[in-house]
Parts: structure tokens; sequence; C-alpha cells
């Protein structure tokens, strides 16, 4: 196709929000899935759990030092009129394996306040899918029963008896008899 006749060795095209998230310093794209009407109607007859999964978002940290917009940074103290403005932009990207971030290249086109529709899962909806998960782990381990290692790392009772068998019983010797025993071998080598 056109686009990898573009792209060289560790470039990608990425489209999606320029903005800061929590767990990580860099501003990142965040990309998430395209809405569509065939989407939007898989997703209300999905499970929870799936929903979730299908609608997770990537979030690629980039380094852009002379981005013609400021990465969107939310403050809780901030009400939302004086939050700032989210762009969306489109750059190709170089992966530096050095420093595990990807660093700007090239703008493909001008970034935009108007962002193009897109799934995204609520807070509820992840809520939900977690129990989900739960709920289904519980019933499994309710219905395999548990395995103990303890019980599996040792040799059956019966696997012991047979070992035993096959060797010819051998008398114990007392303690006396151990004693007299090495009594008489140290006489002999003092001889």
């Amino acid at each position: 196709s056109q686009l990898n006749t573009e792209l060289d060795d560790f470039e990608f095209k990425f489209s999606g929000l320029w903005q800061f998230i929590p767990v990580c310093r860099t501003p990142c794209i965040s990309i998430f899935r395209n809405f569509n009407k065939d989407r939007l109607a898989w997703i209300k007859e999905a499970e929870a759990a799936k929903k979730v999964k299908f609608m997770k978002s990537s979030h690629v940290p980039l380094l852009w030092r002379d981005s013609p917009v400021k990465p969107f940074r939310f403050n809780p103290r901030l009400e939302k009129e004086q939050q700032g403005q989210t762009y969306f932009v489109q750059v190709k990207a170089k992966f530096l394996p050095g420093r595990d971030v990807f660093g700007f290249v090239e703008q493909l086109d001008e970034p935009t306040g108007d962002i193009p529709g897109f799934l995204k899962a609520s807070k509820k909806l992840k809520a939900e899918a977690l129990r989900e998960i739960k709920d289904n782990k519980q019933k499994q381990k309710s219905v395999d029963p548990p395995k103990n290692k303890s019980t599996d790392e040792q040799p059956k009772q019966s696997e012991v008896q047979s070992e035993n068998q096959s060797l010819p019983e051998q008398p114990k010797k007392s303690q006396r008899q151990q004693n007299k025993q090495s009594v008489v071998q140290e006489t002999d080598n003092n001889v």
C-alpha cells in the first residue's frame, strides 16, 4: 500500500489525542477505536468484559519538542471550561529503542480541535467488567477441585510400597551391633 512505501523501518503513523496521562511523564498520543454504527451494534450485544477489551485505548509516548499545540493536561482542581483544549494530531514517528519511546519525524496534518468520533469505555462499564471477570474466576474455582502442590509432588503411598516390595528386606542392625562392628574394624586396622 501507499502507507507502507512512505514508512521506513521503525516508523509508524499515529492519529489520536495529544495529551498527558497520569502514569507517564512524557506526553502521549492516545489512540482510540473509530466510531461507526457496525461497531456500536456489536458493542450493544457483547458482554461487558469483551466491550472493555475491544474499546481499550493505546497510549504512545512521543518526544515532540516543537509541537504547534501544547499537549492537554487534566487538572482536577480546575473547572471543565478552564481545562484547555484537547487536540487531534496525525504524525509520523520513529521508535527509539534505547529510550523506549517514539520520536517525532513528521507532521502529517495540522492539529485540530475537531475530534473524530471514537469509542471509549466508561468507568462504570470497566467496573462492571471487572466484577464479571472476578465472578467467572470464582465460578471456575468452585467447579475445579483445588490442587495441592505438596500432595502432587510427593509420591503416592502405593508407589512407595511397590518400590519397597521390589527390594529385598535387610535386617536392621541395632545400635549395639553397629558399635561392635566399628570397634572390630578399628582393632583390625591397629594390628
